[in-house]
């Protein structure tokens, strides 16, 4: 017999990373190097970031472009930005500046949210700041602004075949697909999740939130471990990680080493 469909979404993920932030305060959300975040911490650097970019006009509708190197300021970036309202767009700094400008363009960017080192490649392509230069210090605690059906993120296509396209994500679409995923065997419970993918690429989505409205841990490598599959191998196995969104190309190698 066919399960019976559970009631459409009522919640938007940032609204449930936040209702579990009250749930599990002191556990670790967010994990990169030696550093990590709790979700306590997490609650409350997002909140400054989202007062300092309400304070400069971002809401609902706006689009926000994020380029944030892995690490903690990226989940802060992720959770403040969806807290406005708007929506964030993923910029890859390995992209031709011309694409760059075309997805600045095409996606009305209201403002870049950039690592420290990588605003002056933004510069003459929309207003880039930093995340330090953007959040306020003691910011509201106010939940989020967004509504089921507004966008979460817009993923532009590789454009090999033309133009390159922007994909609007929203809210409603997202929640089911994470809260759908959670309830899976194996699934429901807190586990430590690696961040491996680009944020150019939609499973991110599912290693932050997918990972956050369990209480679980998202662990985040570098570019280099990234590229490194043999050591990446060694980490996973290092770090207890206990659930991974991988291509096939990258699986077999990582799965070859562990086996020797």
């Amino acid at each position: 017999m066919l399960e019976a469909a559970r009631a459409p979404q009522r919640r938007t993920a940032d609204v449930l990373v936040l209702e579990q932030a009250s749930r599990t305060p002191d556990v670790v959300a967010a994990r990169h190097r030696n550093q990590t975040l709790s979700y306590a911490a997490l609650g409350e650097a997002s909140a400054r970031l989202a007062s300092g970019l309400r304070a400069r006009g971002i809401g609902r509708g706006d689009r926000v472009g994020l380029s944030v190197d892995p690490g903690l300021e990226r989940a802060v970036a992720l959770l403040g930005v969806l807290r406005t309202g708007a929506a964030y767009v993923p910029l890859d700094p390995a992209y031709p500046r011309s694409r760059l400008e075309f997805m600045a363009r095409d996606a009305d960017l209201a403002l870049i949210l950039a690592s420290s080192d990588r605003a002056e490649l933004f510069s003459g392509v929309a207003p880039a700041e930093t995340l330090k230069g953007v959040a306020v210090p003691g910011g509201d605690s106010a939940g989020s602004e967004a509504r089921l059906e507004d966008p979460a993120y817009v993923i532009y296509t590789s454009g090999s075949t033309g133009t390159p396209k922007g994909v609007v994500l929203p809210h409603r679409a997202l929640g089911n697909l994470i809260e759908w995923q959670v309830r899976e065997p194996g699934f429901d419970v807190p586990l430590r999740t690696l961040q491996f993918t680009a944020l150019s690429f939609d499973v991110h989505f599912q290693e932050f939130f997918g990972t956050w409205i369990q209480g679980g841990t998202t662990v985040m490598v570098d570019e280099e471990l990234r590229q490194d599959l043999p050591r990446l191998a060694t980490f996973i196995d290092e770090q207890h990680i206990e659930r991974l969104f991988l291509p096939y190309a990258a699986l077999q190698p990582i799965a070859e080493t562990l086996v020797a």
